[in-house]
């Protein structure tokens, strides 16, 4: 299945003779619940989605552990806030963000994540991260000069791609609901605060 916030049936071809169809499912990815039995799916694909999200990106990871079975993965592409090619820009002056501009609400992206920050994120929302890397999908800078610098300063190389693709593993139900600095505030899962309710999401565990 694919979840979208708009509902439409998608084709593609195959070969000149074959073609195929799917539904895409319409649905708030980082408001409302998932249209999905709990513990249903293997697998969760995410390519370059997260990023997009302006308000709650933890209940879209919480979701996919809702409906995921143990021991089920979820796949995530995003770009790497903390690229090499972003820390050259911040340097210049210039914004880290590939893609900030103000414009079409689903194509910009309001966060990108740092490569600690993403593998909190999935470890905070119960999952067990087995793989994370960086590649440079656009053409890798050369910047030796810059390499040099932060090499002192702990900057892993290998992590310092413009994507990131982390993969990981479900192990058990999510730790936090929000988390701070992601967040105002630490909020584990299933509570609440003095200006918070339980959401839908909650109500379905």
């Amino acid at each position: 299945h694919c979840f979208d916030r708009n509902e439409a049936r998608i084709g593609f071809r195959l070969s000149r003779n074959e073609e195929a169809w799917y539904n895409r499912i319409g649905v708030d990815l980082e408001r409302e619940p998932w249209p999905a039995e709990r513990e249903s799916y293997d697998l969760v694909i995410s390519t370059e989605v997260i990023e997009h999200f302006a308000s709650d990106p933890m209940h879209f990871l919480c979701e996919a552990n809702r409906i995921l079975k143990p021991g089920g993965q979820i796949l995530t592409s995003t770009p790497n806030g903390s690229s090499l090619l972003s820390i050259y820009h911040a340097i210049q002056g210039d914004s880290p963000v590939s893609f900030g501009v103000f414009s079409d609400p689903l194509i910009e992206h309001p966060k990108e994540y740092s490569v600690n920050e993403l593998a909190l994120m999935h470890e905070q929302a119960g999952f067990a991260v087995t793989h994370h890397e960086t590649f440079s999908s656009y053409g890798k800078p050369e910047l030796s000069e810059l390499r040099k610098a932060l090499s002192p300063f702990g900057f892993n190389e290998a992590m310092g791609g413009q994507v990131q693709l982390l993969v990981a593993t479900k192990s058990g139900p999510p730790r936090y609901r929000r988390f701070a600095p992601l967040y105002k505030e630490d909020l584990p899962f299933g509570e609440t605060t003095s200006t918070t309710n339980l959401s839908a999401l909650d109500l379905l565990w």
